[in-house]
């Protein structure tokens, strides 16, 4: 007797019938076929939560803070078809005229690209590799900023291929992702 919503068969690694096909999505952006992008390790390179007035806004009623945010990715070759791929997060929140607090995260990844023509590797490292940290460094900074007695700081989805396209026919263009966001829920 066969039970069909058994998953003792289903595949665990991404590459099943239900899984996204290297062609879906936005044309150029994704990785060719063949393509395969190892993940070796991942990991926090470094971390700063600094809360300058914590013991007196703590005791204090304050408007919604003014969340500046800038996201970089940078990227290292640092062997044969291997690269550290480091989202860097700085946030600075401001309500008042004073600091509330700042969060510095750099986030990073080790990725092996196997059968990546040469064309395509800058690409891949900036956009799907950061695609992939991203939701772990943004967990990271929601959590530093939650323990830090704030709500936690959420950040909003990137889309580091439109980053990338920009850069890419913008001449002199910075390789960076400028968000604002308003910690709006009240303390």
């Amino acid at each position: 007797m066969s039970d069909e919503t058994s998953n003792e068969n289903a595949p665990i690694d991404g590459e099943g019938a239900d899984a996204p096909s290297p062609s879906s999505g936005d044309a150029g952006v994704g990785p060719p076929s063949g393509v395969v992008i190892q993940t070796l390790a991942q990991y926090v390179k470094d971390l700063s939560f600094e809360n300058p007035n914590g013991a007196t806004i703590a005791r204090e009623e304050h408007e919604a803070p003014d969340v500046k945010m800038n996201i970089t990715v940078a990227t290292e070759n640092i062997a044969e078809d291997s690269y550290e791929v480091a989202l860097i997060m700085h946030a600075e929140a401001v309500t008042e005229g004073r600091s509330l607090f700042m969060v510095e995260l750099t986030y990073c990844g080790l990725f092996k690209l196997i059968n990546v023509p040469a064309e395509r590797v800058d690409l891949i490292l900036k956009v799907h590799c950061p695609t992939l940290l991203f939701p772990f460094a943004r967990h990271i900074v929601a959590d530093a900023t939650r323990h830090g007695g704030y709500p936690p700081l959420l950040i909003n989805s990137i889309d580091f291929g439109a980053i990338y396209q920009q850069a890419a026919t913008t001449p002199g263009a910075v390789e960076e992702a400028p968000e604002e966001t308003e910690d709006t829920k009240d303390t």
